[in-house]
């Protein structure tokens, strides 16, 4: 039997390419309940699995919180030993790389009677500044004390959080498993599925105002991007998606036709020729689909301006170099993209 935990949207592409391979019995297994619900309508019901993460991490200097948080680990790793060792003699399937310490936990613990296998989607060891601070080494080891996983400890944003390493996979004996995706295939069973409409731009929203960046100043260069859109390309050839955990729209972002935000951006935006997003793992994956791609980052410039260049290696490390992500400056700098687009694809 495939085994196959998913615990982010990134890994919705390889995990669905992975199962359209085999005929086997397969178990998709996920703490997260949107990606529950997705799966749910595309597989059988039965073939997926929700499990319980506890809300609470080792990363405290508080000592009674710190008591009762490794309580409440604890309890969590109670409830599901069980499914856990419930799967046996199967080939196990992942691709964590930060802020996934229980799911490592579980990983570690399936590792002892199955195949371990490693999705790689992302350069994990670009995600994230390395951190030897006194408290990034102490929540290290506690880490080690508590869940015995070999992580690293990083910054990603202002979060401290641990990261995947290739002590980690040693210790799982996890192989590296590179997955054929094909875009086209999953986006045109998503489409079919849910009912998608070609459009000629999809924008991505939710996550970005009020915790990237100032809100007052995400609305006031959104709504000018909008309604410049609205103008160019007319209502109708424009669509947004919200991120699945932030379903908030924005002043004039509630103008535009809505997609689910059940649905993985990745798998829909094959349906349009341009998208516009912010620091989203989805616009390097549709650059890799030969799509054409706008950032925002420059425009609309972080709370923390240190994190630009950050979030700039990130998304370039990942992307198609022959079809780079644009990030425009300003608002004539978008629009003059948006031409130099139109001009290339009359030259096609």
């Amino acid at each position: 039997m495939n085994v196959v935990l998913i615990a982010s949207y990134v890994t919705i592409p390889a995990a669905m390419s992975l199962l359209s391979e085999t005929n086997d019995d397969f178990l998709i297994l996920t703490p997260d309940e949107n990606i529950y619900e997705l799966m749910s309508i595309i597989y059988d019901k039965t073939n997926v699995k929700l499990f319980e993460i506890p809300t609470a991490n080792l990363n405290t200097c508080n000592p009674i919180t710190l008591i009762h948080n490794i309580r409440q680990i604890n309890n969590y790793k109670k409830r599901i030993l069980q499914l856990i060792n419930s799967i046996k003699d199967s080939s196990v399937y992942f691709d964590l790389v930060i802020y996934c310490d229980f799911e490592f936990w579980i990983i570690k613990k399936l590792s002892k009677q199955n195949k371990i296998f490693y999705l790689q989607g992302t350069e994990y060891k670009n995600i994230g500044i390395d951190q030897i601070t006194l408290q990034a080494s102490i929540y290290a080891i506690l880490n080690r004390m508590i869940y015995h996983t070999k992580l690293k400890p990083c910054l990603h944003g202002n979060d401290l959080t641990l990261r995947l390493t290739d002590e980690y996979l040693h210790d799982v004996g996890a192989l590296i498993r590179k997955t054929n995706i094909d875009y086209k295939i999953l986006s045109t069973l998503i489409k079919n599925t849910f009912n998608i409409q070609n459009g000629r731009v999809l924008f991505l929203c939710g996550g970005v105002a009020g915790y990237h960046v100032n809100e007052q100043n995400y609305i006031k260069i959104i709504d000018e991007i909008i309604d410049y859109l609205i103008r160019k390309y007319g209502e109708e050839q424009i669509y947004i998606k919200a991120h699945p955990r932030f379903h908030v729209y924005l002043s004039k972002e509630n103008q535009i036709k809505k997609i689910s935000p059940l649905l993985p951006a990745q798998l829909v935006q094959d349906s349009f020729d341009i998208v516009i997003g912010y620091t989203s793992s989805t616009l390097f994956e549709t650059s890799l689909c030969g799509k054409k791609v706008i950032s925002l980052l420059k425009m609309i410039v972080p709370l923390d301006k240190r994190k630009v260049l950050t979030y700039i290696e990130f998304l370039q490390t990942n992307m198609d170099k022959s079809n780079p992500i644009y990030f425009p400056e300003t608002i004539d700098e978008f629009k003059s993209i948006l031409e130099s687009i139109e001009i290339g694809e009359k030259h096609d």
